[in-house]
Parts: structure tokens; C-alpha cells; sequence
């Protein structure tokens, strides 16, 4: 059983490495976890998921913006105001360094939330906006391969 979990693994592993966010993706998003917030938020996955939005639109790194994702549960939400996840802006300037977003993940993490969230921090930085259909078929797109991607460590019980 061990042998055959790692074959798998050593066959998805390149697919993995392919799928991996750069490191100038990695470095525009921090994650903060409330000490109550239910679940966990896998900062990789994250990061992947932003990258693979990125391709979907063939936007330039190098006009990435900075994202701070803050996973809070319910009730800290509720302290500053919030009742759902949402995209706030600190100080943001279109194209600059200068602020940046605020993804506020709500409650147990679902990767709806994550994709829609980090696609609504794109969609104020970046020209022309995607048309309506245009939307929705890459964030199916995004989800779909989210979805599809298994990670070796876990097949191994690591």
C-alpha cells in the first residue's frame, strides 16, 4: 500500500510543482488567522489560487497588488462591523505599491469565497474588466482545477 501511494505521488508531484504559485505571487499575500476562527486556510492553496486567476486573465505580475487575507470567525466579524466575507481597500491606488486590500474571510473557509474574493481585488486593479460571461468562466475554471488538485503530502498521511 505505501509503495502504491508513493508512485502516485511521484507522478503528481511534477504536475504540483507546475501548479505552484511564484514566489512573486506568494510574496503579495499574508494571511492572519483569528485564534477563534473555525477551520484553517491553507496559505499555498491561496497563493495558488491567486496565481491561476492570474494566468486565466494573462495579467502582468509585475502590477500585482499586495492582499492581506484575514480569516476571522463570525464573532470578530461582527465586532468591526462585517457580516459576510468581503474586499475592503486600505489606501489603494490603482497600479501602485501604495495601500493595499483587505480579503476578509468569514466563518469556516469555502473556496468560493477565496476565488471570488481574490478575483474582486483583480477586478479593481486591472483593464479592461472581463464581460460578464467572460467572469464566470474563469471563476468555473479556477474552481474546477482547484478542486481537481490533490495533494501528494496527504496521500502519504503527512
Amino acid at each position: 500500500m505505501l509503495i502504491r501511494i508513493l508512485i502516485i505521488a511521484l507522478l503528481i508531484a511534477p504536475s504540483l510543482a507546475a501548479q505552484e504559485a511564484p514566489p512573486g505571487v506568494v510574496d503579495r499575500l499574508t494571511l492572519v488567522e483569528s485564534g477563534d476562527a473555525p477551520g484553517h486556510i491553507d496559505q499555498s492553496r491561496l497563493a495558488r489560487i491567486f496565481w491561476q486567476l492570474i494566468r486565466e486573465q494573462k495579467l502582468e505580475l509585475k502590477h500585482l497588488p499586495r492582499v492581506l487575507v484575514l480569516h476571522v470567525s463570525r464573532k470578530v466579524a461582527a465586532n468591526v462591523g462585517l457580516a459576510a466575507s468581503t474586499v475592503r481597500t486600505d489606501h489603494c491606488t490603482k497600479g501602485s505599491d501604495d495601500g493595499y486590500y483587505q480579503l476578509w474571510l468569514v466563518g469556516e473557509p469555502v473556496m468560493p469565497d477565496y476565488v471570488s474574493g481574490l478575483q474582486t481585488v483583480l477586478q479593481l486593479e486591472i483593464e479592461p474588466q472581463p464581460t460578464e460571461g467572460e467572469l464566470k468562466a474563469i471563476l468555473e475554471r479556477v474552481a474546477r482545477r482547484d478542486m481537481a488538485t490533490v495533494d501528494a503530502r496527504n496521500l502519504a498521511g503527512k
